[in-house]
């Protein structure tokens, strides 16, 4: 759809043309939210522009859309957002997160679990990864990887694929099995800032309730903390 093209989406009351400019904003998000639109990222005003930008997903692709009202025209427009591009080269080191399609669960049972952690090892040969921290939760994992050739893209999309082809294929399944892109945040230095991140990642099953206060986080058998 080209960038200024004016649409009007199902089941939302605001027609193009027509934004009413009294509390429009926020019966603007409600009226997409209760048609099962997740805001993603808001926005604000862009620069010379009496306009605010909303990014929204929907669905097992969770697409991102830009939304941009314009008060002084009274018109709504949408339009697609690209994607940012992910910051690759050789050393980098990210702290990897990626959540179940609709948030559901991605491991079923523990055979899942050491299924995924095989195929994460099969993706370490494959692309040379280097794993200093992982946890696997019901319906998320986290993973702090090194990259020594710079191919984070490449190496993810093998490993999603091929668990979620193992996965589906074991439960006699189909469909998504992780829902939108993954989270990939550049963890600086080797120093403190990746022992914090590895740290967070090893946390999780303490923040999620699954351990006591009395047990040791290597009592959580799906973290690296048990190497």
């Amino acid at each position: 759809m080209g960038d200024e093209e004016n649409v009007c989406w199902p089941g939302v009351k605001y027609l193009p043309g027509r934004v009413p400019k009294d509390d429009s904003l926020p019966a603007f998000i409600g009226a997409f939210a209760n048609l099962g639109y997740e805001c993603c990222n808001e926005g604000g005003v862009e620069p010379g522009f009496e306009k605010v930008v909303l990014c929204w997903g929907k669905g097992s692709t969770h697409s991102l859309v830009r939304f941009s009202i314009d008060y002084e025209r009274e018109n709504l427009h949408v339009s697609p957002l690209p994607r940012t591009m992910r910051v690759e080269y050789p050393g980098a080191i990210y702290h990897v997160m990626s959540r179940g399609d609709r948030r559901e669960d991605i491991f079923l049972d523990e055979v899942d679990r050491q299924d995924f952690l095989k195929t994460l090892a099969e993706a370490c040969q494959k692309t040379g990864f280097q794993v200093h921290a992982y946890c696997l939760m019901r319906n998320h994992f986290h993973l702090v990887a090194e990259t020594p050739n710079g191919n984070l893209v490449a190496g993810m999309a093998w490993l999603l694929s091929a668990y979620s082809i193992r996965l589906n294929h074991r439960h006699k399944l189909s469909g998504h099995v992780f829902g939108g892109r993954y989270k990939a945040l550049i963890v600086e230095g080797r120093g403190g800032y990746l022992k914090t991140a590895c740290d967070y990642v090893h946390l999780n099953p303490v923040r999620a309730g699954l351990l006591r206060l009395e047990d040791r986080l290597a009592a959580y058998p799906w973290s690296s903390l048990v190497w």
